[in-house]
């Protein structure tokens, strides 16, 4: 069974290894992180801090299975203009390389929609590459290019770049 739920401070260990090896193996991340400013481990206990003491900015999701932390991905608050909504902005998704192909990402993002659902986000905006990356195992189950109902949410996904394709639900 895979149960999801937003990072505490108990699970910052969990949060922080799984970040880690994506922010240092994903090839996409790597080959624009000078841009990005990274400030390498020291950034990501900050920002795992920051999501601790400002809840209202965000939060890091955190998928476990029977064997423990298997999947992981941020969560930023921001408003959209175009709807006068709350939407959330998904960055880092990533599933363990040994947990991948078990229905770690599926549960990932299922729970987290129904989890934005009840707090009344009504759109994810989700960045990434176009193809299956090696670190977040993910590409194979996001749609290319669609339009549909989610249980009341909208879904979306439009591709503005080679890399940078957007996901909404």
């Amino acid at each position: 069974m895979i149960t999801c739920r937003k990072m505490s401070a108990a699970d910052v260990t969990d949060a922080f290894e799984m970040l880690r090896v994506f922010l240092r193996e994903d090839e996409h991340y790597l080959a624009s992180s000078e841009a990005y400013g990274d400030r390498g481990f020291q950034g990501l206990n900050d920002a795992l801090d920051l999501f601790l003491e400002q809840p209202e900015l965000g939060f890091v999701w955190l998928a476990y299975d029977d064997q423990g932390a298997a999947g992981v991905c941020v969560v930023c608050y921001a408003i959209s203009t175009s709807m006068g909504a709350v939407v959330a902005k998904l960055d880092d998704v990533s599933v363990k390389m040994d947990r991948r192909g078990t229905g770690v990402g599926t549960a990932l993002l299922e729970q987290l929609k129904e989890q934005l659902r009840k707090e009344a986000v009504t759109r994810i905006i989700w960045r990434t590459t176009t193809s299956p990356s090696r670190t977040t195992g993910l590409g194979s189950i996001l749609p290319t290019a669609r339009i549909a109902a989610c249980g009341g949410l909208m879904t979306a996904v439009n591709v503005v770049t080679p890399y940078m394709p957007r996901f909404v639900i």
